[in-house]
């Protein structure tokens, strides 16, 4: 059962500027990784301030802005994110085969990983009043829903179980308290504590995954701590009875480093050289192949990088990774 992997639009949107291109090969250096047969692993993010993503390392640019999340459906391929207008205006989009269909056409808004139902297209994201009010989020069939009344929330990720719509997000106080709403309510019991923001929910053998913090919950409040107790958990892909969870640890000297773990033991994934730190964004396992997404600050740049069972690749030097996805 596919499911879809994705960061955070906040934090994909950081990237500006560049300049317009097509397609290219992912830059591997002498040569590249073999992808799995009959297997299409899409990855997602931004290139040097555009929008764009991987197909097997083949990049497609989609514009100026940054990716937030991917879905494939069928024949066709979904990326939720921000356009960049005028330079400084960012608009929530989606983009379908390339085809931007822009959510808000004034004013600043993000959008992050789309959702496909039958003919309904889901896309969660914000709504950017006057800084710092934001409202939570979601768009279906290109109309605007608002989930809450909060004046500084967001909304990240989107699930359908069964009738009811699940939206994952959070509230801004004097911390940030990650929410779930079912069907516009809040979730009673699935607020988070300090130092647990969610970024993933899913739905599998009638269990609710959400991944967060230092760890998962299958269901609430049965929560699943991934040791070391440091760093964050970003993503959650169910392969059949084992569960895998990307996101990062802290080194002996408080630096973030790239991980993933299954079945709750940790694989620590090795940087090139120069990195200051890393972080994993996505999960994703064809056959018995594992890839890893993610971003490191590598020689004063950030490169958009994944990891193929352990070995680190370079997507771009000037970039950043938001999840990534299986195709059909």
């Amino acid at each position: 059962m596919k499911k879809t992997i994705a960061f955070s639009p906040l934090a994909a949107a950081l990237l500006v500027g560049g300049i317009a291109g097509c397609k290219k090969s992912a830059n591997h250096g002498s040569t590249g990784p073999t992808w799995t047969p009959g297997s299409d692993i899409y990855i997602v993010g931004s290139d040097s301030g555009r929008a764009a993503y991987w197909k097997n390392g083949v990049e497609t640019v989609l514009g100026p802005g940054a990716g937030g999340g991917i879905t494939v459906s069928g024949s066709s391929v979904y990326v939720g994110g921000v356009s960049y207008k005028n330079g400084t205006t960012e608009l929530a989009v989606l983009w379908k085969d390339g085809v931007e269909q822009d959510l808000t056409d004034t004013g600043d808004a993000q959008a992050s990983t789309p959702l496909v139902v039958g003919a309904d297209v889901y896309v969660p994201g914000l709504i950017l009043w006057s800084a710092p009010q934001s409202y939570a989020v979601y768009w279906k069939n290109g109309q605007l829903v608002y989930i809450d009344s909060a004046v500084r929330s967001w909304a990240s990720q989107i699930a359908i179980n069964g009738s009811d719509v699940y939206v994952l997000g959070a509230i801004h106080g004097s911390y940030d308290t990650s929410i779930i709403w079912k069907n516009g309510q809040r979730l009673a019991g699935a607020s988070s504590g300090v130092g647990e923001d969610y970024s993933q929910i899913v739905f599998s053998g009638g269990n609710m995954y959400v991944v967060g913090g230092q760890g998962y919950f299958i269901n609430f409040p049965n929560e699943f701590i991934l040791l070391p107790g440091s760093g964050y958990r970003t993503s959650i892909f169910l392969n059949g009875s084992d569960i895998y969870v990307a996101g990062d640890w802290e080194d002996s000297v408080g630096n973030l480093r790239s991980a993933y773990w299954m079945d709750k033991v940790l694989y620590k994934l090795p940087n090139y050289p120069g990195t200051t730190y890393s972080a994993a964004t996505g999960v994703v396992v064809a056959g018995s192949d594992v890839y890893v997404v993610g971003f490191a600050q590598v020689n004063n740049g950030q490169w958009a990088v994944y990891w193929k069972n352990g070995v680190e690749w370079t997507l771009t030097k000037s970039g950043i990774v938001s999840g990534a996805t299986l195709g059909n």
